[in-house]
């Protein structure tokens, strides 16, 4: 019976250390693979500032409407808006419109007699 509680105390210290163990050879930074670092992608170029051209289009009123720079203006400011990356010369004008198609399911709807 003697040996009972030296039996127990040599288990929790055995339980207690080896916890600790684990997490310093865990924490050693030679070990394990190589991971690479991510690069940060480059930051977008600054806005051009055309503000002082687009408030001389808008002041122009209708007379804008048949001037190039400003038809030109107006469709970059809406393109950059809406997020196209796209150069015009490559735009689609016609998109293709979704099919519509008729369902899969022939039965008629459920409830109506």
């Amino acid at each position: 019976m003697r040996r009972l509680p030296k039996v127990l105390i040599s288990l929790g210290l055995v339980l207690g250390l080896a916890p600790l163990a684990v997490a310093i050879v865990a924490d050693r930074a030679d070990d394990g693979p190589e991971v690479p670092s991510v690069a940060r992608p480059d930051p977008p170029p600054p806005a051009v500032d055309r503000t002082d051209a687009l408030r001389a289009c808008r002041d122009r009123g209708t007379a804008a409407l048949d001037d190039p720079p400003c038809l030109r203006l107006w469709s970059e400011e809406r393109d950059r808006f809406l997020g196209v990356a796209e150069p015009e010369d490559q735009h689609d004008p016609a998109p293709s419109l979704p099919s519509i198609s008729p369902p899969d399911d022939t039965r008629p709807p459920q409830g109506q007699d």
